[in-house]
């Protein structure tokens, strides 16, 4: 397999909210178009028939997520404008990839007990989740002190969509800056800003799934912010489209694990230095909402493994043992570090490691277990 020395789309962003989103749009044209066809081409294709969509009816359910975006943070609204511009794309469009995980669990919440009911098989079109999440600082590190963060970001049709992988380097005129990795035409997955402030996350299927906020919007707007407090808040003071959990931490070494599900939440903060999470439910207030899926067992695999290897290494805990831990394969290829081979549908697209305190982000294009990790700085 070909190794990437660097990072093959990383976009420098500064300026007003209209003015990122062009250049944005107008330096990814081609990869948001491939990856706008992928997800048409995959909701149309969704078996049974009668739950699939077509370009028409996915972007009138976006639509209805609108004004919550809109309301929370509107100048991402206009970024998307000045992105749907730069591409020469519609901005419907364009929001809609920003609500495109958000709207597949809506998807199966909305028509799971029409075909659990029935009898039917949900296996080809219920959302598949893989993202492994977690953090250790203070005494759980080597150091005593050091701070690290991190995740596998894996997606469904993740070797489709891997060419469409962008590094984002956003300068706001008011803002800390920030480095987010995403999807071509999607305003950032996690990150890390300059105030030191990181954040992780994984999808969660729950019941309450609707038109909401989508989930690229709280994570742009959690690093936004300069307090940890502050980033918290910004994703509990909004409806939520849908269910995720996230971890949040800081350079000073605080660690918020924020479980949501659209409208409900649980904060839990782990005092002992380290914390794990993959795509289920842990808080017990929460689990009214859970969804059974199929792939549940595998979120479990991954939550028991990086959890080992946290509490294995506690007190030892540095960076090139996460690197390690991220290469994982047990119940391969339904692992840690997943690939899309049979019966997987899921590829880690890229395994990172954020350090708050050294304002440093590392991430691999493509598998960890295959890629090197290439390090970039965040200019304060």
């Amino acid at each position: 397999m070909k190794k990437f020395p660097k990072f093959p789309n990383v976009i420098e962003l500064s300026g007003k909210p209209y003015e990122r989103g062009h250049v944005y749009g107008s330096k990814c044209k081609k990869l948001i178009k491939k990856y706008l066809d992928i997800w048409f081409s995959w909701l149309s294709s969704v078996q049974p028939p009668d739950i699939s969509l077509t370009k028409e009816q996915a972007l009138n359910l976006s639509s209805k997520y609108l004004p919550y975006a809109t309301d929370y943070a509107p100048e991402l609204i206009e970024e998307c404008r000045g992105l749907g511009d730069g591409a020469n794309i519609d901005f419907g469009e364009i929001f809609f990839l920003n609500c495109s995980l958000d709207i597949l669990d809506f998807i199966f919440a909305s028509l799971r007990w029409k075909y659990s009911t029935r009898g039917a098989s949900m296996k080809t079109w219920v959302p598949r989740f893989g993202c492994t999440t977690f953090m250790a600082s203070g005494k759980a590190t080597k150091s005593n002190s050091n701070v690290i963060m991190g995740q596998t970001f894996d997606m469904i049709r993740g070797e489709a969509l891997q060419e469409s992988a962008v590094l984002l380097k956003i300068s706001p005129e008011k803002e800390p800056t920030s480095i987010h990795y995403s999807i071509a035409g999607v305003v950032g997955f996690n990150g890390l800003n300059s105030s030191g402030i990181g954040l992780v996350y994984n999808k969660i299927a729950t019941s309450d799934s609707g038109p909401g906020v989508p989930q690229p919007f709280i994570a742009r707007k959690a690093l936004q912010q300069e307090r940890i407090g502050d980033a918290v808040d910004s994703i509990l003071n909004c409806k939520r489209a849908s269910g995720s959990n996230h971890i949040v931490g800081d350079k000073n070494g605080e660690i918020f694990n924020v479980e949501c599900t659209a409208t409900a939440h649980e904060v839990l903060i782990p005092l002992n230095g380290i914390v794990g999470h993959s795509n289920h439910i842990m808080s017990e207030c929460l689990k009214p909402f859970s969804i059974y899926t199929p792939d549940y067992t595998n979120s479990l695999v991954r939550w028991s493994r990086i959890n080992k290897y946290l509490n294995d290494e506690k007190g030892k805990i540095i960076v090139e043992g996460c690197k390690e831990w991220l290469k994982d394969h047990v119940n391969y290829p339904l692992s840690l570090c997943s690939h899309e081979e049979p019966p997987s549908e899921i590829k880690t697209m890229s395994g990172m490691i954020m350090l708050p305190k050294e304002l440093k982000i590392l991430v691999t294009y493509g598998n960890p277990c295959s890629q090197p990790y290439i390090e970039y700085r965040i200019q304060k």
